[in-house]
């Protein structure tokens, strides 16, 4: 079974110091679904801390064209 970044960040499994990073690898080596999941937790953010996670892991995407 393949567990992605919304199963982790649902479940809250990744914990504060580590959401960056895993937001990072996650929509590297994933697809739109990961970068999508990304961006609604921006829009959704109520903490700039979160929302500036959010956007740092968001950058870290290969595809040009999302």
């Amino acid at each position: 079974m393949k567990i992605t970044i919304v199963d982790l960040m649902i479940c809250r499994i990744v914990s504060a110091n580590q959401k960056r990073s895993v937001t990072c690898t996650a929509v590297a080596a994933g697809s739109e679904t990961e970068w999508n999941f990304a961006f609604n937790r921006y829009l959704e953010s109520n903490v700039a801390a979160e929302a500036s996670k959010m956007l740092y892991g968001m950058s870290c995407s290969t595809e040009a064209w999302i």
